[in-house]
This record gives C-alpha cells, sequence and structure tokens, in this order.
C-alpha cells in the first residue's frame, strides 16, 4: 500500500490484539489484518499481534505457550523485528518464501485462500 494510503493507528506499546485463546501454540503476527485472515485456519493456534513488527511488548505474557512462532514479512525490517522478538520470547521464526507476497493478507487476496493453507503447512 503506498505510503500516502496508510493510516496512523492511536494504539500504545502495549496494546495487543488476540484471538483463538486457549491454546497451547501462539503465532506472533505484524498486524491484525493478518490476524483476521488466519483466525479460521488456525482454529488450534492462538494468534496475536502488537502494534507493528517493531514493538516488544510486556503487556502479554508468552511463558506458559509450548509452541511460539513469529511469522513477520519477510523483508529486512520483519527479520530484523523477528530476531528481536524471538529472543524475548524464546520462540522461533518462520517466513514466506520471497517468491511470494510478503504477508498472509497479501498471499490470500493475491494467490487465493488455498495457496496460503498450502504455504502455513509447510511453515508450521
Amino acid at each position: 500500500m503506498p505510503k500516502g494510503e496508510r493510516f496512523c493507528g492511536s494504539t500504545g506499546v502495549n496494546d495487543y490484539w488476540i484471538t483463538n485463546e486457549g491454546n497451547n501454540k501462539l503465532l506472533i503476527t505484524k498486524s491484525l489484518k493478518d490476524v483476521l485472515v488466519l483466525k479460521r485456519l488456525l482454529p488450534d493456534w492462538t494468534l496475536l499481534t502488537y502494534n507493528n513488527e517493531g514493538v516488544i511488548s510486556k503487556a502479554f505474557d508468552t511463558s506458559f505457550f509450548e509452541t511460539k512462532v513469529i511469522l513477520y514479512d519477510n523483508d529486512k525490517q520483519g527479520q530484523n523485528a523477528s530476531k528481536q522478538l524471538v529472543e524475548h520470547i524464546q520462540g522461533t521464526s518462520v517466513f514466506f518464501d520471497t517468491s511470494l507476497p510478503k504477508d498472509c493478507y497479501e498471499i490470500a487476496v493475491e494467490l487465493g485462500i488455498d495457496k496460503l493453507k498450502n504455504e502455513l503447512n509447510n511453515l508450521l
């Protein structure tokens, strides 16, 4: 999305969005739109997103999850942010192949939900 068409939010560093609570597997994505796309595809995963890729919030305790995976954009910013968050939560990072769009939402829109399901099955 062109920078001029982006919006400014009013969320803070301790704000987060979560869905599918009660599972012992946690998947952290970079945006609420990714969480909403993944909600029905991954019903056995708790899905979490912070304000953006650069946020490392202490407001949400991740310690009780057996599996902690970060799925950020496969670009320089996403890789750097993922590396920092992996260290903070003691989790792992996965990325979509660079031949694909950079996030869950874009893969679903550009290539279809079945392609996204297949890619998720390969990653997780």
